[in-house]
């Protein structure tokens, strides 16, 4: 720009003229107005400096809460598929070791021992259904599988009888209907597995599953009051038949007592 005093170039911000010595007043505006937004500015950056210095404590704690709640489902998601992944080692485990598991159960079925045999295929997940795998070694062992689940259930229920508790959750008539109810299905698996061609039963597992049945016989015959005449012919009996049999002779002997 130009002196107004005597025309020569000097700077904006000049505040007197270098060759006349004349003071500048645009220039002194300028300097005002400068100084007047460089002192908003200053207020500003202190008031949003404060602001933030204020807000950063609640910024933390919503900070740290998001991260504990991320770390809560990260544990909920983990918690979930624990189980699943231990289920799965526990299956491949037993895969692996079929040879080593089969015969402990062989040797369950040998001694008659429905109560270990159940127990061990569920503590080591031994799937005897398992679709798609007829190749399985765990396969020839479903039909004697399903006697005992049947049996075991029948002597759980039984032992409820003995002392039966008048509190308990279960009805006695609601015990032996579950008693009936499994001891059909117990005869039913029996008449399917002396049929059974898929695999064919051996001798072994045959003379097993003769075996728990002489013991669902004599089970029925000392909790239920069954007579022996009536045990020997439950496989001939249809299921209503059956059931009204043991209802009967569970009420003798409750009369009896």
């Amino acid at each position: 720009m130009k002196c107004p005093a005597c025309g020569a170039n000097i700077g904006v911000r000049d505040e007197f003229c270098a060759w006349c010595g004349k003071p500048n007043e645009r220039a002194g505006r300028h300097l005002q107005i400068l100084k007047r937004y460089r002192t908003a500015t200053d207020v500003t950056r202190s008031e949003l400096e404060r602001q933030t210095l204020h807000r950063v404590p609640v910024f933390i704690r919503l900070l740290v809460i998001a991260l504990q709640l991320g770390c809560f489902a990260v544990v909920i998601i983990l918690s979930s598929t624990a189980w699943d992944r231990e289920e799965g080692r526990i299956r491949r485990n037993a895969d692996l070791h079929a040879a080593e598991y089969a015969a402990i159960l062989d040797n369950c079925m040998a001694e008659g021992d429905a109560v270990a045999f159940c127990r061990f295929c569920n503590a080591h997940r031994i799937e005897v259904y398992r679709s798609g795998h007829k190749d399985s070694p765990y396969r020839k062992y479903r039909r004697y599988s399903e006697l005992a689940d049947n049996y075991v259930r029948i002597m759980s229920a039984a032992m409820q009888l003995y002392p039966y508790r008048t509190d308990s959750y279960r009805s006695e008539a609601d015990i032996i209907q579950s008693i009936a109810e499994n001891t059909n299905s117990f005869y039913g698996t029996l008449e399917r597995a002396e049929k059974d061609d898929d695999p064919p039963l051996s001798e072994e597992m045959l003379r097993a599953a003769a075996d728990l049945e002489d013991q669902l016989r004599a089970l029925l015959i000392t909790y239920l009051g069954v007579d022996p005449s009536d045990a020997d012919r439950l496989r001939e009996l249809t299921d209503a038949q059956r059931r009204l049999l043991l209802e009967t002779a569970w009420d003798a002997r409750k009369g009896d007592a």
